[in-house]
């Protein structure tokens, strides 16, 4: 198979230039800086490029992908959804602040759609979140109300305001600014053998939000500073004003004691930036919830190259036949039935089917939007892998030894003859030009016969 810098020696060749050419190992092929070879490597990396582009449906661009979508809802809220990090569960609420569903499971991450042209609306950050649906436990049974359900997207959220600490904070030599997720040790009070001891909890993470004085000295945050955290127990703890807590950047700093073991001292534990709680420091938190509302906007619409199951196969995606979209219920036991979706177009679709109130189920139609993002409909209630045809996005010629990917051995001349055709216009060589424009022509011609979809016209039957 051709090489890239075979094709650019063919082309010095054919082209008649008098030039010494790139060794064949490609050992000198960035080092050397003569200005006509570079413009040669050009020539045939740009020719490469626009043979790829003379038709998006070359039968050697084209491949077959599969990829596992996760369902999920989109979003918007005043919260940064940048920043945000989801509880494992959340409430939805009804526009009576009802609660609809509690304890949904969802992904790890929300997805951040803000500033893209899918979102213009000032002050609101939009996304979606995945929902952690399966087959034993589908989604089938949700149903919505755009611009009225809600949900907390940083869950039941509290901010702790801390005021001056004895001993001193060391987050200026710890490395923590305001805006850094840490995670928050305890120790509470328990009783043993009658007498109050403490017990080392869990870690918590909470953010950084203010640090008074917020300088770049070891005075930051000397003062007092406030973070925010979402955990039911922590408040639980520290509103009742029996626990110390300290500051961590990390979980690898947390070391000196045993998690859930009562100690006989104070135990008090190594390596924390801060120190705050009732006992023995006087810095006990005030606590304030936090208000923060995401309002349910639609079903997820997918980008494929957002998806990132272990299991996907697909690649610079350039162009999908919109009529080669399948089915495959990821979870079901093999073999699974393989079903085909509709296309319908988005200007249909957006009328009749994008709502929340229909409940997740299989998927029968799929849209393209007008942001370039999928649609199903039934938006589906699990997993669901999809099997469809695709060409890929032209490939780039850039080390030595790439190979036009695809392009049959028989018709790499193709690219060269374009290349020197470059070259002749240039170099204004007229003769040059019009010869490598014959083969050129004369190549891609039949490149396109044998390539590109056959098409059959059929004479009506008479009766």
């Amino acid at each position: 198979m051709a090489t890239y810098v075979s094709l650019v020696n063919n082309a010095i060749d054919e082209s008649g230039a008098d030039l010494a050419l790139y060794a064949e190992d490609g050992s000198d092929f960035t080092t050397n800086t003569e200005p006509m070879l570079n413009r040669f490597k050009t020539w045939v990396a740009r020719a490469w490029k626009t043979v790829q582009q003379v038709a998006f449906d070359w039968e050697f661009l084209n491949n077959q992908a599969l990829v596992t979508l996760q369902p999920g809802l989109m979003f918007y809220t005043e919260t940064d959804i940048a920043t945000a990090v989801p509880p494992a569960t959340i409430d939805i609420f009804g526009t009576d602040d009802a609660l609809l569903y509690n304890d949904v499971a969802i992904g790890t991450s929300y997805k951040d759609l803000t500033f893209t042209q899918y979102s213009d609306v000032v002050g609101r950050d939009f996304g979606y979140l995945d929902l952690d649906a399966s087959g034993s436990a589908p989604a089938s049974e949700y149903s919505f109300k755009a611009g009225g359900d809600y949900f907390h997207p940083l869950g039941v959220m509290y901010e702790y305001t801390v005021g001056a600490m004895t001993p001193a904070p060391t987050f200026f030599a710890d490395g923590i600014e305001v805006g850094d997720f840490v995670y928050i040790g305890i120790s509470s009070l328990a009783t043993y053998n009658g007498v109050m001891l403490p017990k080392y909890l869990e870690p918590v993470a909470a953010q950084i939000t203010s640090m008074n004085p917020n300088t770049n000295d070891a005075a930051r945050g000397t003062s007092g500073f406030t973070f925010r955290s979402n955990s039911v127990d922590f408040h639980g703890i520290m509103a009742a004003g029996s626990a110390v807590g300290y500051v961590y950047k990390n979980t690898n700093t947390w070391t000196g004691f045993t998690v859930g073991e009562v100690y006989n001292d104070a135990g008090t534990p190594a390596g924390y930036s801060a120190q705050f709680g009732s006992l023995p420091s006087p810095s006990i938190p005030t606590i304030t919830f936090i208000p923060n509302t995401a309002y349910l906007h639609s079903w997820k619409s997918f980008l494929f190259s957002e998806e990132s199951s272990s299991n996907d196969y697909v690649h610079e995606v350039s162009e999908i036949d919109n009529n080669s979209f399948h089915i495959i219920d990821h979870e079901a036991d093999s073999p699974s039935t393989t079903r085909p979706l509709t296309f319908v177009p988005w200007h249909i679709f957006s009328v009749q089917y994008d709502n929340l109130t229909t409940p997740p189920s299989t998927p029968r139609y799929i849209t393209e939007d007008n942001t370039g993002r999928w649609r199903l409909y039934p938006h589906p209630d699990r997993p669901v892998t999809l099997k469809f045809s695709y060409s890929r996005t032209p490939q780039n010629l850039v080390e030595w030894d790439d190979e036009p990917k695809g392009l049959p051995a028989d018709f790499t001349d193709l690219v060269m003859w374009l290349a020197v055709r470059m070259y002749g216009e240039f170099d204004e060589q007229p003769s040059v030009a019009r010869r490598a424009e014959r083969y050129y022509k004369d190549l891609l011609q039949r490149l396109q016969i044998k390539y590109r979809p056959k098409f059959h016209i059929k004479p009506k039957r008479l009766y």
